[in-house]
């Protein structure tokens, strides 16, 4: 199983196969809309992330992090599929 990757202003979230994997998320889409939660047991944040699909390869939007109740930054995320054909 790959990992996917998801960049955004100061964070890089990428997700490992299942098995090596300690973060728990959450998440949904509908329509166009995506929402995610994940929690980072290393540092005991929870981020929340939300956006839209703006087209079948891209998406982008807004996220928050919380330690103990207290937010820790916010910011803005941007994920682009790559092209799988070789150059």
């Amino acid at each position: 199983m790959n990992a996917a990757t998801v960049k955004s202003a100061d964070r890089t979230l990428q997700r490992a196969p299942r098995s090596t994997s300690r973060r728990r998320s959450a998440g949904s889409v509908s329509g166009n809309q995506i929402n995610l939660a994940v929690k980072l047991p290393a540092d005991l944040s929870e981020c929340y992330y939300n956006g839209v699909a703006t087209s079948p390869a891209q998406a982008r939007g807004v996220y928050i992090c919380y330690t103990g109740g207290r937010m820790i930054e916010e910011g803005v995320w941007s994920v682009a599929r790559q092209s799988s054909d070789p150059p």
